[in-house]
């Protein structure tokens, strides 16, 4: 692969084998372009971009067999969830009858309404299943025209009312350069009873920009969304959308038109919005307020209930003042409608943790014009409506890098603010938090430096209903995890703010010798310390849970922030077995065992 520094031009071509058609490009050019050539011309700066994305990528699909009729189609995708109704969303690219049959242990197969998948339905259609029965596992099997597309379980929620516990997953920024989603692979393998994806679903404006059509903007989705680990997720963990500005265009306000172009790209954006996301989202009432471009339709933002959380998930686009100027009275985010439900909803709700969805961060940790940093006339009319009520917090994304925040309002109230990004998409460096300009906030932690994801859990121990945040890297490994309870957040503080408790950390094998072995972990946040233990095959025992203890094992003391480790003087050909301790004053956190052999002794001169 040859390395490009300056200003770079060069023409690529695509040619199918046979029994093969070349689909489209999936990087750099035009996916809805079906000519095989892909020219590049770029500027040096552009290439300074460029050179950490992955390189030029062709798509292929296989021929359809003769005399058969093939439609290329996307895996069906979980939607909203309650504890009676499921959603079922699916795309085409060809005319289809979709059907969906489902069953929940050993009743008999029950069978949708069937729905048509055409252009007057944006090639997408979701099907509602209702009259469920809660906290129940089904099966399911989705089908078109009579042929059986796929199989796969869902779950519904139970009750709202009870008091089960709670386990969900957060995601945002999802960039079609950044294929396979491994962060999202992290995620199916959690068990989530759903996963909220805030904001950037997909990147229109990144090249290149799609088309001002429906179809441009259908075609990004599919491109992004036609990801092994997306697909997976989808198919068996429901999920609840909303869209930022890259599903627009970027920073989008409401009646921006993009430097060069001559409309407001929001009417293609929206019907596409609508077709391939806001269709499985839960149902919402008709928009009353003006917006973009003469568009109507529904309202995007959107509430909904599980057991021990009620969510209220912003559209922070659609009613949108301008980013710039800088703040002034009347300057919105939300509109005055939307806030004025936000405020209502709040205020009747009784779940003991109360989620405010908002695709752009609410605590001010960055200054940028895009934020809630430069619109805090409307965040302050926010902060001091929901004052008093017990239980709210915010989850919040966009940034490219992650971050957990703890801010005391106006009215002296705390609030909790938690951003797991980017989920499948470039990263940033974790932004110099404002403390200066905003004394009354706590930066809790920062990383930008993994893709992420948020794992929440809600339990009771103790009869006091608890939030368990954990940053989760894109193998699945916590790199911060946060303990809060529901009475200390929206509340005069009287706890001390939140720290993140120590993750395990991940211990690999980097180098095996005959007498030595190398070992190697990542930097545990908030360590003081390690211990490595080691012992060999002749002092381990498996427990009960299947897992292997180490007895007497040898024990290495280690300092801060030491991140390798060489054992010396071992024995050739023997099994050693080792596990590593983090520790602070407070807790310490122990890896999962790792073995290895040591080489046998070359008898070679």
């Amino acid at each position: 692969m040859n390395e490009v520094t300056g200003a770079y031009n060069e023409t690529y071509t695509a040619w199918p084998a046979d029994g093969w058609t070349f689909r489209g490009w999936k990087t750099y050019c035009d996916y809805t372009n079906v000519d095989n050539t892909c020219s590049f011309n770029y500027s040096a700066a552009q290439v300074a971009f460029y050179e950490s994305v992955p390189p030029l990528r062709a798509e292929f699909i296989e021929d359809c067999p003769e005399g058969e009729t093939c439609i290329e189609s996307l895996t069906p995708l979980l939607g909203a969830v309650t504890d009676s109704s499921i959603k079922i969303w699916q795309a085409n690219r060809g005319v289809a009858n979709f059907v969906v049959r489902y069953k929940t242990g050993t009743d008999p197969w029950s069978s949708s309404a069937p729905t048509i998948i055409d252009g007057s339905t944006g090639w997408a259609a979701t099907i509602p299943l209702t009259g469920l029965e809660p906290d129940a596992v089904y099966e399911y099997e989705t089908w078109l025209n009579s042929v059986l597309h796929k199989t796969g379980t869902f779950s519904t929620l139970p009750l709202s009312t009870s008091s089960a516990p709670l386990h969900f997953g957060f995601g945002t920024d999802f960039h079609h350069f950044y294929h396979p989603f491994n962060a999202l692979g992290a995620a199916s393998e959690k068990g989530f009873d759903f996963m909220l994806l805030a904001g950037d679903l997909m990147y229109a404006d990144h090249p290149p920009t799609v088309t001002n059509t429906v179809d441009g903007y259908s075609d990004r989705y599919w491109l992004t969304w036609n990801d092994p680990d997306f697909s997976a997720l989808a198919m068996s963990t429901p999920l609840f959308m909303m869209w930022d500005d890259h599903e627009i265009i970027d920073n989008y306000y409401a009646g921006m038109v993009a430097a060069g172009e001559t409309s407001d790209r929001y009417p293609a954006a929206r019907a596409a919005y609508d077709a391939y996301v806001h269709s499985h989202n839960p149902d919402t009432a008709p928009d009353t307020a003006p917006l973009p471009g003469g568009t109507s339709g529904n309202v995007l933002y959107y509430s909904f209930s599980a057991p021990g959380a009620d969510f209220f998930v912003l559209d922070t686009r659609s009613y949108r003042s301008p980013n710039k100027p800088l703040d002034y009275p009347g300057k919105t985010m939300l509109g005055t409608v939307q806030r004025e439900a936000l405020l209502a909803f709040l205020g009747q709700s009784t779940a003991a943790f109360k989620f405010i969805v908002t695709t752009v961060p609410f605590a001010l940790g960055e200054d940028s014009a895009d934020t809630w940093s430069n619109y805090q006339t409307e965040r302050d009319l926010i902060l001091s409506g929901i004052d008093g009520i017990p239980g709210v917090l915010f989850l919040s994304g966009d940034r490219h890098w992650s971050g957990a925040f703890r801010f005391i309002s106006s009215g002296g109230y705390a609030y909790y603010d938690f951003l797991p990004s980017p989920t499948g998409a470039f990263l940033r460096p974790e932004a110099a938090p404002q403390v200066n300009a905003n004394p009354n906030e706590t930066v809790i932690y920062t990383a930008g430096t993994y893709q992420a994801i948020g794992d929440f859990q809600i339990g009771y121990p103790g009869g006091i209903p608890t939030l368990r945040t954990a940053y989760v890297d894109e193998n699945g490994n916590d790199r911060c995890v946060i303990t809060i309870r529901s009475d200390e957040t929206g509340v005069i503080p009287t706890a001390p703010v939140a720290a993140c408790e120590l993750g395990p950390p991940v211990l690999s094998i980097l180098e095996i010798k005959p007498r030595q072995i190398t070992l190697a972990w990542n930097d545990v946040l908030a360590e003081t310390g390690y211990s490595l233990l080691r012992s060999s095959s002749n002092s381990t025992v498996v427990n009960a849970a299947g897992e292997i203890v180490l007895l007497d094992p040898v024990v290495v003391p280690l300092g801060m922030n030491v991140t390798a480790y060489t054992d010396i003087n071992l024995t050739p050909d023997t099994t050693y077995y080792y596990q590593l301790v983090a520790v602070n004053a407070t807790a310490e956190s122990a890896s999962s065992v790792v073995s290895t052999k040591t080489l046998m002794v070359s008898s070679c001169n």
